[in-house]
């Protein structure tokens, strides 16, 4: 199946990819033949042939361990920046509502507001008992059911 793709959607992504890199010896080659890799970039892609260039594997030590990272090219990431949006029209629709993961305007805080909204139906509904005084993550080691739920029979 053959897609148009435009040369102005490569250079919009090619404007986001760019964002915080712009300093990286990458992203300073890329930009000084951009014309000529945004159509070598339409071009592969209109025909088929896009082939992704080797990883850049390195170890970060900016953690508490250090970690194997693999990074694509340059390219590769302005190639990511104009497909994502247009697979995440096709694939997030079909998410339920409460997915929250990688999803824009969506995320660790909406999740959280989510499960705090469900524990409080539940305790409404079932007299269950929760904390979220600490954080949000931890829920304490009182039962979510307890024995005066009607729904409990003790043996």
């Amino acid at each position: 199946m053959k897609q148009s793709v435009s040369y102005q959607s490569l250079y919009k992504a090619w404007q986001i990819c760019r964002k915080g890199k712009s300093t990286g010896k990458q992203a300073q080659k890329y930009k000084s033949n951009l014309i000529k890799n945004l159509y070598n970039t339409q071009q592969a892609l209109q025909t088929c042939y896009y082939q992704p260039a080797p990883m850049r594997c390195f170890i970060a030590n900016n953690g508490v361990k250090p970690r194997e990272i693999h990074a694509p090219h340059f390219k590769d990431r302005v190639l990511h920046h104009w497909l994502v949006p247009q697979l995440a029209k096709i694939i997030e629709p079909k998410f339920i509502y409460d997915s929250a993961a990688n999803i824009k305007n969506k995320g660790t805080h909406f999740a959280v507001k989510r499960l705090q909204k469900f524990m409080r139906q539940l305790q409404a509904t079932h007299r269950t008992a929760y904390d979220t005084s600490n954080t949000p993550f931890v829920i304490s080691n009182t039962p979510f059911v307890t024995s005066n739920t009607p729904f409990v029979t003790s043996n």
